[in-house]
């Protein structure tokens, strides 16, 4: 939000006739602390909805509990604002923006407060966060809809309200899908039966084909199951045979990690679950205590992806910036290790990487003016073992990219897992976007933001990297995987690295040096960002595609990406990559902002929009690694913002958020060959893993984060209805055939 603010003069009045010189003054900065981040700077909806004209504002009371109680996505506020401070924001938000809705007082943020006792730890159901709209019955996900051009586009009708959303299942209740599940409550929780195998360097190095062992399976991050009793050929069979509600809402994004027989799985607000893969029985569960003022330091979603193992403990990162090591075996925190302070605007959304000793970490918070690293821990003690930050202090090599001290706060945060190439002793790291987000601010490369970093295991030091974005101004992080594939090309074989970039090309490396090999768009929407690349690889970005302080600029793809954290998945059968994409552009233009610790740090204001001609805005596609050729394309309306993992089956799973399915695509070709409807839109990595000789299928279901956000955005540009249904659930499926009396 731009520091200036205007009230229209009717507006004026009330707001001065009761208590308006408080709103005034406090109103646009609580919102620039606590809101912008998630709804924009101009209310134009980020992570969170658009609230300019948005007529959910005119109802007074409903709005004082959305705040003080959360909802959603969006953290409660009861114990972090007082009642002024309350009543000056939603006072400000009501009438901003073209928002004429009158004044909101202490006295009836008091009364909302008083009534509803607890209303800090949820109260009431809030208002949904989004539009409202009904869900249809049959939606348009596979084949393209006829939607108007997006510019001109009359407004849709508003849809009519929702039913009220039932209450989350309580924590810990089973599905009793198949008759797998106990719906016994008090058969939980219950010891795991059998002997726990310890994770070793040599079973991380060498996993077996019936165990999912870490965040994308292996590290090379190819997100690759070599089992295939669930094939191309009998995959219409597969059938749900328990699962599991976590009782959270959110987004609930990480893999299930099974070893032999016990899934470890998180949830949203760092929820965890030791479950027995068998059939979805409770063995331990933990849920982390969060601070009332953590949510605000958080920007993207309460989310977190996975858990590490090694030896007998689990390593869990933390949204205020803890790593935890626990028994795996009784749930029993064995140390607990402050990474960062929270109150800065550190967060860890992070899957943990655990190798030779060491279980490594990095930081998310670009959008509060962090500086990044990644931190390595004793697995045993959990004292830090080395750090190393993604922005040079003055002296360090590539310090001279950097201005005066823009160093300090400039980014480069680190929020999915890195690979790692044992024989190279080689970590890879992607890095995300600059602080603040427009590069006219920190003239220079700035390096190592929205880079790939190689770094030595044993010691942390940076031993090359490839920037894929200089003096990044887009909120291009190119954090998501960096996979390690072999390749043969042009008779040669090259150790590569593989990324789908955010920017919208994805790219071959030379990982033994991080030197580049090719790039090519598998986006089509116009105008691109990057328009080509030099004989060393530096992108060619024209000068009327950078923005800059209050110098707009049109690009695409849109600030969250052409692919975000889900990355992509490698298949050395097809030699494909498989790779979730979303069409989208923008205008984004800079606005003046100063550096506080702990609060919004971007400095943009963006409107986005579908490409202007495309009546699709997502699709899977598959790429000949080898190439940089499109295989084959799956085109669909709405963005395709889910994980996806590929079988030795010939099969490629993966979710999808607007028809809530979990599916099976034909790796060879794309088609569509099985699909599932879940409770609710699946964001969660797909794992398989097999037990007593039957192959297993799992995923979790559970729509927020911020990477969802952009469907609600496609859906309204299309004029389509969507409602978002939430709550967390585990989902294992298996073969009709193969399940268990």
């Amino acid at each position: 939000m731009s520091r200036s603010y205007a009230f229209g003069v009717a507006a004026a009045v009330a707001l001065l006739a009761s208590g308006g010189a408080l709103a005034q003054e406090q109103g646009p900065a609580i919102y620039q602390q606590h809101c912008a981040v998630c709804h924009g700077q101009q209310g134009e909806g980020l992570t969170g909805p658009n609230l300019a004209g948005n007529d959910h504002l005119a109802q007074t009371d409903r709005m004082i509990r959305q705040v003080l109680n959360g909802g959603q996505q969006m953290p409660p506020f009861a114990s972090v604002l007082n009642d002024e401070q309350v009543a000056a924001v939603l006072t400000h938000e009501r009438n901003s923006w073209g928002n004429e809705f009158g004044p909101v007082s202490a006295e009836e943020v008091a009364a909302q407060r008083s009534g509803r006792p607890g209303a800090a730890q949820g109260g009431e159901e809030p208002p949904p966060e989004e539009p409202p709209a009904e869900e249809p019955a049959e939606p348009p996900a596979e084949q393209p809809a006829e939607p108007p051009e997006e510019q001109p586009q009359e407004p849709a009708e508003p849809a009519p309200a929702p039913p009220e959303e039932p209450e989350a299942p309580p924590a810990g209740q089973q599905g009793g899908v198949a008759g797998h599940a106990s719906a016994d409550p008090s058969a939980v929780p219950r010891s795991f039966q059998g002997e726990y195998n310890p994770v070793t360097d040599e079973r991380l190095l060498q996993p077996e084909d019936r165990n999912w062992l870490m965040y994308k399976r292996t590290y090379d991050l190819q997100g690759y199951s070599p089992l295939d009793q669930v094939n191309a050929e009998n995959v219409a069979d597969l059938e749900p045979v328990w699962t599991f509600a976590t009782g959270v809402t959110d987004g609930h994004e990480a893999p299930p990690i099974v070893n032999d027989g016990i899934m470890f799985v998180t949830g949203a607000f760092n929820t965890l679950f030791a479950l027995d893969a068998r059939n979805g029985d409770l063995i331990w569960e933990y849920r982390r205590e969060l601070a009332p003022d953590v949510a605000p330091e958080v920007c993207c979603g309460m989310v977190n992806r996975g858990v590490a193992l090694y030896g007998d403990k689990l390593y869990m990162a933390t949204l205020d910036s803890h790593l935890l090591a626990f028994d795996a075996v009784s749930g029993e925190i064995v140390w607990d290790t402050t990474v960062a302070d929270y109150k800065q605007g550190y967060a860890m959304t992070v899957a943990p990487l655990a190798a030779e000793g060491k279980v490594l970490v990095g930081v998310a918070g670009g959008e509060y003016g962090i500086r990044g690293f990644v931190a390595a821990y004793d697995t045993e003690t959990g004292e830090e073992v080395w750090r190393t930050y993604m922005i040079p202090e003055p002296g360090e090599p590539g310090s001279d990219t950097w201005p005066g001290d823009t160093w300090r706060t400039g980014g480069a945060p680190i929020w999915v897992t890195g690979s790692y190439d044992p024989e190279l002793g080689l970590t890879y790291w992607g890095t995300g976007n600059g602080g603040p987000w427009m590069g006219d601010a920190r003239p220079g490369d700035n390096l190592y933001v929205a880079s790939v970093v190689a770094m030595d295991m044993d010691t942390g030091e940076i031993v090359s990297h490839y920037q894929y974005v200089p003096n990044e101004s887009w909120d291009y992080d190119e954090i998501s995987d960096q996979t390690l594939v072999t390749v043969e090309r042009d008779g040669q074989t090259i150790q590569g690295l593989i990324h789908a970039g955010r920017n919208g090309y994805f790219y071959l490396l030379d990982r033994t040096n991080l030197d580049f090999v090719y790039a090519v768009p598998y986006i089509e929407g116009e105008p691109k960002t990057i328009t080509g690349f030099d004989e060393d690889g530096r992108p060619i970005i024209p000068e009327e595609r950078k923005p800059g302080l209050d110098k707009p600029a049109e690009a695409c793809p849109v600030t969250g990406g052409a692919n975000n954290w889900f990355g992509l998945s490698f298949s050395p059968q097809t030699g494909y990559a498989y790779v979730p994409t979303t069409e989208y552009c923008m205008t984004i233009t800079g606005v003046a902002v100063e550096y506080q610790a702990g609060q919004n740090f971007t400095g943009a204001e963006a409107q986005r929009y579908p490409p202007e001609g495309m009546d699709w805005t997502g699709a899977l596609q598959a790429i000949d690694v080898a190439t940089g050729e499109v295989v084959w394309k799956r085109e669909q309306t709405m963005p395709s913002r889910s994980p996806v993992t590929a079988t030795a089956g010939g099969l490629v799973f993966g979710g999808d958020i607007f028809d809530r399915e979990f599916r099976a695509y034909d790796a060879s070709n794309g088609e569509i060959l099985w699909r599932f409807k879940t409770n609710s839109s699946v964001v969660g990595v797909p794992v398989t893993y097999e037990i007593d000789g039957v192959q297993y299928v799992a995923v979790q279901a559970g729509y927020g984060g911020a990477a969802a956000n952009y469907i609600p955005r496609a859906a309204e540009a299309f004029g389509i209805p969507f409602t978002p249904v939430r709550g967390g659930t585990v989902w294992v499926f298996a073969l009709d055939q193969q399940q268990q009396p």
